[in-house]
């Protein structure tokens, strides 16, 4: 998974957070906090096809959200952070 927040000077603490988070969980997760624009740092997973991009922004960094896009999908969702480490853990068991 690669996280990316909205804008890295404001969003960088709870881009750790979550990071710390999926990290907890033996998830394999790194974040990208490079001073880029929004739209290069997503297409750039995209093309390196990670499997899931978590954006954050000010409404998931306030209620404690993520707003996650899935490798070849154009929708993205947005969910609690539990939720979202308990549908990730779901479909690993499920492999």
């Amino acid at each position: 998974m690669k996280v990316i927040p909205v804008n890295p000077e404001i969003h960088k603490e709870y881009a750790a957070k979550v990071l710390g988070a999926l990290l907890d969980k033996d998830l394999r997760a790194e974040a990208d906090n490079r001073d880029e624009k929004l739209g290069y740092r997503i297409r750039e997973a995209q093309t390196k096809k990670v499997p899931y991009q978590l954006v954050l922004g000010d409404k998931e960094a306030s209620e404690g959200l993520v707003t996650f896009r899935r490798y070849g999908k154009e929708e993205s969702r947005t969910v609690s952070l539990d939720d979202f480490i308990q549908m990730i853990q779901k479909e690993i068991a499920s492999k």
